[in-house]
């Protein structure tokens, strides 16, 4: 859906005129328009991102620290061979498992994040269900728009709305027995919104997926993403 709004002040002035040799010459009468446009497009998400988190509680804070550093090696070594995946680590925790009813500390839990983001779906879920297999939960899943199609789209947008602009400006010189258009000052305001999609669960709770010999591959479908462009433009009208 594409939507137009037309806003239209006129003011009637004059603009000196500067000849070749820099010499001002009699002013020239223009009608100044404000206009203002709306262009919007519905797209695809392109890329997926994955952030999974792999855990461990215990007694002592350097065992679970080192379950954990050895589970994060060999994860990121395996992704790391994937192509086109970006791969990178996010929050290192370590923290106090406190029981509340006995009012003491319990032992220790150390956690680290795993970000994988990419452009193949397929690669992406594979790799996924392998870390689940592994102890690896799921945090969050999610398609995205890159901000190279956002940009991309954005001056497709830009183009479609000033030329409608340049198109009503032309109307209404016509009407007004105007001899020519120039836009003068442009100014874009840029919107991006993603339609509600229900929050991604990874399957099965930590105690379920370490005692599953393969998990199953999650799933994610991208979803379409509003890209919206609003324009504010002054128009010249020459008489």
């Amino acid at each position: 859906m594409r939507t137009l709004i037309l806003a239209l002040a006129v003011l009637g002035f004059s603009l000196p005129a500067v000849a070749d040799d820099g010499q001002i010459q009699l002013a020239t009468e223009y009608t100044k328009l404000h206009l203002t446009e709306s262009a919007e497009k519905e797209v695809e998400q392109d890329r997926f991102k994955a952030t999974l988190r792999f855990e461990k509680e215990g007694t002592y804070t350097h065992e679970i620290q080192d379950e954990v550093n050895r589970a994060m090696q060999k994860a990121v070594s395996s992704a790391k061979k994937v192509k086109e995946l970006k791969v990178s680590t996010g929050r290192y925790n370590v923290n106090q498992v406190w029981d509340h009813k006995e009012r003491k500390n319990v032992g220790y839990k150390a956690s680290q994040q795993l970000i994988l983001d990419t452009t193949d779906k397929t690669e992406l879920l594979e790799l996924a269900g392998e870390l689940q297999s592994q102890g690896f939960l799921m945090e969050n899943l999610t398609p995205y728009l890159s901000r190279q199609k956002q940009a991309s789209y954005r001056t497709e947008l830009i183009q479609e709305a000033l030329a409608r602009v340049q198109d009503r400006a032309q109307q209404i010189a016509k009407t007004m027995n105007k001899s020519g258009v120039h836009l003068s000052e442009v100014m874009v305001d840029s919107q991006n919104t993603v339609a509600p999609r229900p929050m991604f669960m990874a399957r099965g709770m930590a105690m379920e997926s370490a005692m599953m010999d393969k998990a199953a591959a999650p799933v994610v479908e991208a979803d379409d993403q509003l890209v919206k462009i609003n324009i504010s433009v002054v128009v010249l009208l020459k008489d």
